[in-house]
């Protein structure tokens, strides 16, 4: 950022020129004003640049500022309404005549959707949610470290029916998106209702959450009980079947021992 405000300094030196030799023809004279550039000015009006990924801030007196914005390349802002709010250093610049200024120095948070994107996870056990986000490489392992997660994806862990998206704030980094997921509901749990539908000579035989059971009893055909309860006591196979939003649940096929062999129902689930 060395030649950041490199243009300035040559408009600080035309306000000088101005001053020293009046304005021209046909413009009022002006008198000679005590120009204080940085932030110390009563009316200092924030100025920034942006230069090879960095953003430079600084603070100019009113009677600058428009000829910086004119001849010298910058605009009126801060750098962090334009995304660099990581500050990187503070430097000294040149305004010619004006003597020098501090410039602020400024970076954009890394980019929490790159190339490198290091998927992580947290489990929140009090509701029953995993919530993944992607951060970038530089930042996941401080993350892991500070911010109790940890590397992989929240399918890993069997969370796999998603369930909303939600904004989190990173600091000074920024936001990021975290996708929340929860475990499918048809998966065998504390609260196991056993489950079985006939088909033929097969009865096939799953555990289903209390949650869902009462639905999977009046939509999809089942009834609670086991399978032995009615006579189909010999074991057969096993199949998954996929249980929609639910996911997939395995379920166990049972015959009849004097039965030779068995169709499938997996299908009629």
């Amino acid at each position: 950022m060395k030649l950041f405000f490199a243009a300035s300094a040559s408009a600080a030196i035309g306000i000088w020129l101005l001053m020293a030799f009046g304005m021209p023809e046909g413009q009022p004279p002006a008198a000679r004003p005590e120009l204080s550039v940085g932030a110390g000015a009563s009316d200092c009006i924030v100025e920034r640049k942006v230069d090879d990924a960095q953003c430079g801030e600084l603070c100019l007196d009113s009677t600058v500022a428009y000829l910086a914005e004119k001849f010298g390349g910058v605009s009126k802002g801060s750098c962090a309404e334009i995304g660099y709010t990581i500050f990187d250093h503070e430097e000294k610049v040149s305004m010619g005549p004006l003597g020098e200024s501090t410039v602020t120095v400024y970076t954009e948070p890394p980019s929490l959707g790159a190339s490198d994107c290091v998927v992580e996870r947290k489990v929140d056990d009090a509701d029953g949610t995993c919530g993944e986000l992607c951060l970038d490489a530089s930042i996941a392992s401080l993350a892991e470290k500070f911010g109790g997660v940890s590397k992989g994806s929240c399918a890993e862990i069997g969370y796999t029916i998603f369930d909303h998206e939600e904004t989190v704030s990173m600091g000074p980094l920024g936001e990021s998106t975290v996708t929340v997921y929860t475990e499918p509901l048809a998966l065998a749990a504390d609260d196991c209702v056993v489950e079985r539908k006939v088909d033929g000579a097969s009865c096939g035989e799953l555990c289903l959450s209390s949650a869902i059971a009462p639905f999977a009893e009046k939509f999809g055909g089942v009834e609670e009980g086991e399978c032995a309860e009615l006579g189909y006591d010999q074991f057969d196979h096993e199949e998954s079947v996929d249980m929609g939003p639910f996911g997939s649940s395995a379920v166990k096929v049972y015959i009849k021992s004097s039965a030779v062999t068995a169709p499938s129902v997996a299908s009629s689930f």
